[in-house]
């Protein structure tokens, strides 16, 4: 996965890779799915903390409901996966949810600007998607 801007961001031209910049959470499924054993509960990093309230509140709700006393409830089997873009290493993960969310506290990111994602598939599929962000309207 690459996250590319139309805009500089600082020394960045654009276009560059701006994975270091972002932080990405999301939840993986693969102890559960490969040895039927249930990660137990996590929690929040005690420092983790991002400017966006948001961002928090979905950072909080995917580490909710993720203990032994949710087994039953088949909704604890997963773990939060909640690091720098570019340090998630995606092809250890098998079953990783689709639904992922990005965040940066860049300065660069409340600037107006076209931010694209393009993932690439096991296959060697790209897949890309594009957002306009803090355009005027």
């Amino acid at each position: 996965m690459e996250l590319v801007s139309d805009r500089d961001w600082g020394d960045q031209p654009a276009g560059s890779v701006l994975n270091a910049h972002f932080w990405l959470l999301g939840r993986c499924h693969d102890r559960y799915a490969k040895h039927l054993d249930n990660p137990g509960r996590q929690r929040m990093p005690a420092d983790f903390h991002v400017n966006s309230e948001a961002y928090m509140k979905l950072v909080a709700q995917a580490y909710d409901r993720t203990g032994e006393e949710d087994w039953d409830l088949r909704d604890g089997l997963y773990e939060v996966i909640l690091s720098p873009l570019d340090r998630v290493d995606f092809a250890s993960m098998d079953y990783l949810e689709p639904q992922l969310f990005l965040t940066s506290d860049s300065p660069h990111f409340a600037e107006s600007q076209t931010l694209t994602i393009r993932t690439t598939l096991r296959d060697g599929t790209v897949t890309t998607l594009t957002a306009e962000i803090n355009k005027p309207k």
